[in-house]
């Protein structure tokens, strides 16, 4: 009896240290599953947080590239506009030093060219004959009326 009593006892204990093993893994596996859904919020909180953060920088980087493009836009179009302004001054002033140098030119030869000198000269003899005529009617008029009166 001794012996059915410890074996008894030995059953007891064993069943009791079963139960103990089977709450203990239980309570690690509850304590398991609750580590491990601590750690995927956590998880998921620092994932968000690095994706916000992540796209705050993204942002602020195509702020600044934006802001650098429209700088150097503006700088490259004043910088043409500064290059085509320059060319047109340019351009303008030996347009009108060649048309300077074209009418220097045309007077130039006005003034040498002989064929033309003589006809001023022409003109001139004729101008000065024209006028001693226009004299010598005029006399000849006034004389004509002091011998009608």
């Amino acid at each position: 009896m001794a012996a059915k009593a410890l074996k008894k006892l030995r059953t007891v204990i064993d069943e009791e240290i079963a139960d103990k093993e089977d709450e203990e893994h239980a309570k690690l596996k509850d304590e398991l599953d609750a580590m491990k859904k601590r750690s995927q919020r956590t998880m998921l909180r620092t994932i968000r947080e690095a994706e916000q953060r992540l796209e705050e920088e993204l942002e602020q980087k195509i702020a600044d590239l934006r802001r650098e493009y429209q700088e150097r836009k503006d700088d490259e179009r004043r910088g043409l506009e500064d290059d085509t302004n320059r060319m047109i001054a340019d351009n303008e002033r030996d347009m009108r030093d060649a048309h300077d140098s074209k009418l220097k030119d045309i007077r130039r030869d006005a003034t040498q060219d002989r064929e033309l000198r003589d006809l001023q000269n022409k003109l001139d003899s004729a101008t000065d004959r024209v006028k001693s005529l226009e004299a010598e009617l005029d006399r000849a008029t006034v004389r004509l009326d002091r011998l009608t009166r």
